[in-house]
């Protein structure tokens, strides 16, 4: 679709690498959007940014729980129940909640505040906080699709040091149409992990013309 704005989901800061990304993205579509958190010190480097929120109100997260706390508990018990959670894990259920409800309203304060990013095309840089807002954004009809890039620290599950586990996996590749791995043993590590993905995970490596 030319219309479609594309839209680059970025992180916290931006770091050598991720210019890069956003430079080539420029270069190649100059209405492109960049999105990253409030809490960037380099949020204002760039043209046409979109910032999301890093902490809410009480009241905020009440008038959201309202409404979604069904879909919630569902996604959270979905994720306790599946392979590889360990009781280290599970006892960190306070924290995992926490990052659900968290990125369940960015996913309702982008996509409600900026109308326009919901014909875009959507690409993460990191299988990070965003990709797991916009699995939700799609999953809740906010968007079509989105696509993310994996790496290592992002991905790879053993390195997270007492749980072994990293939350919502399986929730993010499921909702994106395009998982591209900076690696083939990157690849080949998510494709063991969830082969039920394998069609939509490819390799791309960082500098390619094409990513």
């Amino acid at each position: 679709n030319e219309r479609a704005k594309m839209v680059l989901y970025t992180a916290n800061s931006f770091k050598s690498f991720v210019r890069s990304e956003i430079e080539w993205l420029r270069k190649q579509h100059p209405e492109s959007i960049v999105v990253t958190s409030e809490r960037n010190r380099d949020k204002e480097t760039y043209s046409n940014t979109i910032c999301s929120k890093d902490f809410y109100s009480t009241k905020e997260k009440v008038r959201h729980l309202l409404q979604y706390l069904p879909e919630l508990i569902g996604i959270l018990f979905n994720d306790l129940f599946s392979k590889g959670t360990s009781i280290a894990y599970f006892i960190r259920v306070r924290n995992h909640f926490s990052l659900l409800l968290k990125c369940s309203m960015v996913c309702e304060e982008l996509f409600q505040n900026n109308p326009g990013l919901n014909d875009s095309i959507s690409y993460t840089f990191f299988a990070n906080d965003y990709a797991f807002s916009l699995a939700l954004a799609v999953k809740r009809g906010h968007t079509r699709a989105y696509s993310t890039r994996v790496h290592g620290r992002d991905v790879i599950e053993e390195r997270e040091p007492n749980t072994r586990k990293l939350p919502f996996q399986a929730v993010k590749y499921s909702y994106a149409k395009h998982v591209y791995c900076v690696s083939r043993a990157t690849q080949q590590y998510v494709t063991d992990k969830y082969p039920e993905f394998a069609s939509k995970i490819n390799v791309a490596y960082l500098g390619s013309e094409d990513h």
